[in-house]
């Protein structure tokens, strides 16, 4: 069967037994698919996996143990599990390993002044998101985002994080963490810390390996960065050309309350930095900038989240099989990608104010009592709609292709009707009518 789709072809790179390269990797800590992280190793023209991961490509990729090699001595009994992934390939395996299994992914590159048979290489500093466009401009048949046939129901972030301190007393400290995120089209996937310092031994030293181990938890992927890009000295020029001013629809020239925040703005610095936003002028003034007040939801540790079944494990090489398996799966007929999401997010971050949570419920009771109308959205409407959220960031970008703007064509001609069907909606109270006006 890999053989009628061309995959074991996919495989057929060169990979030259170099002692060198194995006693490297066998000096790596130990990851693995099964505790949530894949690596990967870039050959220039072709990616490799090695040890579990090559094994897990082989099984879950090409479906036939034919495609490993084994690199140095020993063969079979002894060596290191390979296997080599074509550009389209590696695409493909990065979307559904990003999305589908919720993995983290290690890209790793040559190490300066390795040449093209390296045998030692370093962990790539660049953003996974940006690697995965760079495998996109390299293979011609890979020309579009890697997310535009899949409607991905959770939608990873990359965010920054500061910690301060400042002394209260001549004894005593106090500590802010500053944190800033943004949902880049695509929970959680990956945090940027400041590097610690050389000695190692520091308070921030501390309090950045406490950070860490948090985060390994969580099964995030941590990337460190210059304490430099931690400094909020531009961050007010560049968020005005990044946000819109909603009264004129143009980049933001009002102060922003935001900024006088204690350890967010050098986290945001860093954050724009990181994703490089200001490089592309189609962010500019693309953007809203918003301050999440974590009072309005109940606090939920990871411990907590795992006890409740709440929903499938981030981070987890095997999804449930039993879709009934967490709380999400259990109360999930969203006909849309863009539903899901918000029930996830709904389900991760409980409201507490009780005016918030009567308006939530009587928004679901008004289509819980009216069948007709919500079988009506359901299977006439919003089981046809696209994933309208990622859908806009492809015009935005202006890389939308034909099969988009039909399908933007397709949600236009449904508008009418859905617009008159909710109109429609049997309501008991009027406070109703007005949740479904909003």
């Amino acid at each position: 069967m890999a053989l009628m789709y061309g995959k074991e072809k996919d495989a057929e790179h060169e990979l030259t037994s170099d002692p060198g390269f194995v006693a490297f990797f066998s000096k790596l800590p130990k990851k693995s698919p099964e505790t949530g992280t894949v690596r990967l190793f870039d050959r220039t023209d072709y990616y490799s996996v090695h040890g579990q991961d090559a094994h897990y490509v082989a099984t879950h990729v090409f479906r036939t143990n034919s495609v490993l090699k084994y690199l140095g001595a020993g063969g079979k009994a002894g060596g290191l599990p390979s296997v080599t992934l074509s550009l389209t390939l590696a695409h493909s395996f990065l979307r559904d390993a990003l999305t589908s299994k919720q993995l983290r992914v290690e890209i790793w590159v040559p190490a300066p002044g390795q040449g093209r048979k390296a045998s030692k290489f370093v962990l790539e500093k660049e953003p996974w998101f940006n690697h995965l466009k760079g495998i996109t401009r390299k293979s011609p048949s890979c020309g579009r985002s890697s997310f535009v046939n899949s409607d991905v129901t959770s939608a990873p972030i990359v965010l920054a994080v500061k910690i301060s301190s400042s002394s209260v007393t001549n004894k005593a400290k106090t500590k802010s963490v500053g944190i800033a995120f943004a949902d880049t089209s695509l929970s959680v996937k990956e945090a940027i810390i400041p590097t610690g310092t050389v000695s190692g031994i520091t308070d921030r030293d501390l309090d950045l390996s406490k950070l860490k181990a948090v985060f390994e938890r969580c099964t995030v992927v941590v990337t460190e960065r210059k304490p430099s890009e931690f400094t909020a000295k531009h961050v007010e020029d560049n968020l005005k050309k990044l946000t819109i001013d909603s009264e004129t629809g143009s980049e933001s020239a009002a102060p922003i309350p935001e900024l006088s925040l204690p350890s967010a703005p050098s986290a945001l610095s860093a954050l724009i930095s990181y994703l490089s936003l200001l490089s592309d002028p189609s962010n500019h003034g693309a953007y809203k900038l918003r301050t999440h007040d974590l009072a309005r939801y109940m606090r939920l540790d990871a411990s907590a989240l795992r006890a409740l079944n709440l929903i499938d494990a981030p981070g987890s090489a095997v999804r449930s099989i039993n879709k009934h398996a967490t709380l999400l799966g259990l109360l999930n007929k969203c006909k849309t990608a863009q539903g899901t999401r918000l029930l996830g997010t709904w389900l991760k971050q409980p409201l507490i104010n009780l005016h918030e949570i009567r308006k939530r419920q009587d928004l679901v009771e008004t289509f819980v009592d009216d069948g007709s109308s919500r079988r009506t959205l359901q299977d006439d409407y919003l089981k046809l709609m696209p994933d309208l959220h990622r859908l806009s960031k492809r015009f935005k970008k202006s890389i939308a292709s034909l099969e988009d703007v039909v399908r933007a064509y397709q949600v236009v001609l449904k508008l009418p009707g859905l617009l008159e069907t909710l109109e429609g909606v049997q309501y008991e109270h009027e406070e109703h009518k007005e949740l479904i006006d909003e």
